[in-house]
C-alpha cells in the first residue's frame, strides 16, 4: 500500500491526540481473557475484562488479532428504536488493506453517535454495531478545535458537563457562527489493490452514513478488467477533541458493568472533518502501470514529463473509473460525477470552504486508562451496514429500471431490449422491465450506461403472521436476459446472454440502502458480448 502525505505551505491543522495513562483501576490494561460480564464489587477492576475481538492498545506488542474474517457475515437481533419493536441487521464485507489504524472512518453508525465523550461496548466496534453502553453517565469533559478564529478568543475550548449529541451540536453551531478562517489543510493520498472476496458486484456507498447517493456497482468491470487500484483522497480541516480525563470518563462503571458485554469499553474522544474522495480504477494495464498512471491525479502532476502524461492519460481513459465524494461543494461533486479522472483532478485542487466540511473520521479511547484504541490487524478492512426493520405485516419493494449498458464485440452502434422478471417466494411471477426488440434502447456507446425511461414494478409480500427473521430470510428469483438489435428493432440480433440470481428480502431491503442493484448478462464465447441493468430501489413496511 502506498501513502503519500502533503501539507499545505501555509497552516498545518495538527491532529494531536493527548496519551495520559490515567487509569480508574486497571491491574493489566492488555489482559485479553474471555470473561463475560463479570459481576461488579467492591474491587472492581477493568483487569477482569477483555478488549474488543480484532482491537488492541495502540502500540501494544501483541495486539488481539482477530481469526481471518468470513467475507459477507451478518449479524441479526431483535431490538427496538424509539420505542418501535423490529430486527436490526448488520453486514460486512472485507476488503484488502495495510495493517492495523488507530482512525476510525465515519462508515457507519449514523454521524449522530459519534461525538467526544460517547461510549460504546468495546466488542461492538469491529462487529459493526457501534452499541452505546446502556445507562452510562458521564463526567464532564471540555473541548476544543483546531479553526483558526477570526476574532480573538470566539473559539475557544468549551465545558460539556452533561456530554450529548445535541450538546456538542449546540457548540458547534456556536463556534461556525462565529466564522473561522479558511485555511490550509492535512491532505492524504493512498492507494492499494483491491481484491475481490466473493463473486458479483461489490456496492462500496449505502454503507456510508452520508447523503452520498453514488453507488458502485462493479460487477461489470470486475470481471473485464484484471486490475483493481483503490485511490483514497482524505483532506482534514479541522478537528474537534476533548481533553484527556484526569480519571475514567465513565462515572458509573461499576453500577453499568453488566452492560460492557465483557470486553472494555470504548469512547470517542476526537472528530475530524474535512471531505473524503475515493477513485476505483478498473482496467486491464498492470497494478504498476495504473499505480504509476495514478500520479496524474497528484498535485505535482505538472512535474511529469509531456512523454509520460501521455502514457499515463492513455491508461485512464481507457481504464473503468468510479467516483464517490463526502464533504466539500456541490458543484465539486459535480466535477467528479461528470468529469472523469479530470474532474477528479480539478475538484480535488479547489479549496473546500470550512461550512461545507463533513465529519468524516474519529478516534477511540479505551474508558480505562485512556489509550488509543486500535483496529483490525489483518490485510482486509471491513465495509460495515446497518438497517433496521420495524415490525410491520407486510414489505412492499419498488424496482424502477434506470440504466442499460452493454458490449457486443466491436459494434459501436447497439440498441439493447430484453425482460427481467422476480419470482416471488409464493411462486408468482412479476415482470420488471420489458423491452421488445422492436422498441429497444439505444445506448450512447459500448461500455456506457443509458439512463432510460422505464415504468415501475411494485411488489408487496405479506408477513402473515410469519416470525420476523424467517419472512426477511425469505427469497425471490431474479432472471435477466438482453439482446442487441439492429436500429430499425426488425430482428433480436445478438444474443447478450441471460442471468439468473436469488436475493433474500434483506438482500432487497440492503440494495435500498444502496438506493441500487445491477446484474449482468454475458454470452459464454471469447468476444465479449454483454449487458447489463440497474434497478433503483426503494422499500416501505405496513
Amino acid at each position: 500500500m502506498k501513502k503519500i502525505k502533503l501539507h499545505a505551505p501555509k497552516i498545518w491543522l495538527p491532529m494531536v491526540a493527548v496519551l495520559a495513562l490515567c487509569a480508574c483501576s486497571s491491574e493489566d490494561p492488555l489482559v485479553d481473557d474471555e470473561t463475560t460480564n463479570p459481576v461488579p464489587n467492591e474491587s472492581f477492576s477493568f483487569a477482569n475484562y477483555s478488549l474488543g475481538v480484532g482491537m488492541a492498545r495502540s502500540g501494544a506488542p501483541t495486539p488481539n488479532v482477530p481469526p481471518a474474517p468470513t467475507p459477507g457475515t451478518e449479524t441479526s437481533s431483535y431490538d427496538f428504536v424509539n420505542g418501535v419493536p423490529g430486527v436490526k441487521i448488520t453486514r460486512t464485507t472485507y476488503h484488502q488493506s495495510g495493517t492495523a489504524y488507530n482512525e476510525f472512518m465515519i462508515f457507519n453508525p449514523a454521524q449522530t453517535s459519534i461525538y467526544p465523550g460517547h461510549v460504546f461496548v468495546g466488542g461492538s466496534v469491529t462487529s459493526g454495531e457501534y452499541k452505546p453502553v446502556k445507562g452510562q453517565k458521564l463526567n464532564p469533559i471540555v473541548i476544543s478545535n483546531t479553526l483558526v478564529p477570526r476574532e480573538p478568543g470566539s473559539l475557544s475550548s468549551r465545558p460539556l458537563n452533561d456530554p450529548t449529541w445535541s450538546s456538542y451540536q449546540d457548540v458547534l453551531k456556536d463556534w461556525l457562527s462565529f466564522g473561522a478562517q479558511d485555511a490550509g489543510a492535512m491532505t492524504e493520498y493512498e492507494y492499494h489493490q483491491v481484491t475481490l472476496d466473493r463473486s458479483g458486484s461489490v456496492q462500496l456507498s449505502g454503507s456510508i452514513g452520508t447523503s452520498a447517493k453514488l453507488t458502485w456497482d462493479l460487477s461489470n468491470s470486475w470481471q473485464r478488467n484484471k486490475t483493481h487500484v483503490l485511490l483514497k483522497f482524505i483532506q482534514k480541516v479541522y478537528s474537534v477533541s476533548m481533553d484527556t480525563p484526569t480519571g475514567c470518563i465513565l462515572a458509573n462503571a461499576p453500577e453499568v458493568a453488566k452492560n460492557f458485554d465483557g470486553t472494555i469499553p470504548v469512547y470517542v474522544s476526537d472528530v475530524y472533518y474535512g471531505r473524503i474522495a475515493y477513485m476505483l480504477v478498473s482496467s486491464n494495464y498492470t497494478y504498476d502501470e495504473v499505480t504509476a498512471a495514478i500520479g496524474l491525479l497528484l498535485p505535482n502532476w505538472g512535474n511529469l514529463s509531456l512523454n509520460l502524461q501521455t502514457q499515463y492519460k492513455k491508461v485512464l481513459d481507457e481504464s473503468a473509473l468510479h467516483l464517490l465524494c463526502i464533504g466539500g461543494k456541490a458543484e465539486q461533486h459535480g466535477r467528479l460525477a461528470d468529469g472523469g479522472w479530470e474532474g477528479f483532478r480539478k475538484s480535488l485542487a479547489e479549496p473546500m470552504p470550512i461550512s461545507t466540511a463533513e465529519p468524516i473520521s474519529y478516534t477511540l479511547r479505551y474508558v480505562d486508562d485512556n489509550s488509543v484504541a486500535q483496529v483490525l490487524t489483518t490485510d482486509r478492512f471491513p465495509i460495515i451496514s446497518s438497517v433496521f426493520v420495524p415490525e410491520c405485516k407486510s414489505i412492499s419493494f419498488k424496482l424502477t429500471p434506470s440504466a442499460l449498458e452493454a458490449a457486443a464485440a466491436s459494434k459501436p452502434d447497439l440498441y439493447v431490449w430484453g425482460n427481467a422478471t422476480m419470482k416471488l417466494p409464493n411462486g408468482q411471477t412479476i415482470s420488471l422491465f420489458k423491452a421488445p426488440y422492436s422498441d429497444a434502447y439505444k445506448m450512447n456507446g459500448p461500455n456506457i450506461y443509458t439512463q432510460i425511461d422505464a415504468p415501475t414494478a411494485t411488489i408487496m409480500l405479506n408477513r402473515n403472521g410469519m416470525d420476523m427473521e424467517a419472512f426477511l430470510n425469505q427469497k425471490v428469483e431474479i432472471t435477466v436476459t438482453l439482446g442487441n438489435t439492429v436500429a430499425a428493432g426488425t430482428t433480436k440480433g445478438d444474443d447478450l446472454g441471460t442471468v439468473t440470481i436469488t436475493k433474500t428480502l434483506k438482500d432487497l431491503i440492503f440494495d435500498a440502502k444502496d438506493y441500487q442493484f445491477g446484474m449482468q448478462t454475458r454470452r459464454k464465447i471469447a468476444v465479449d458480448y454483454h449487458g447489463s441493468i440497474v434497478f433503483d430501489v426503494s422499500y416501505a413496511t405496513e
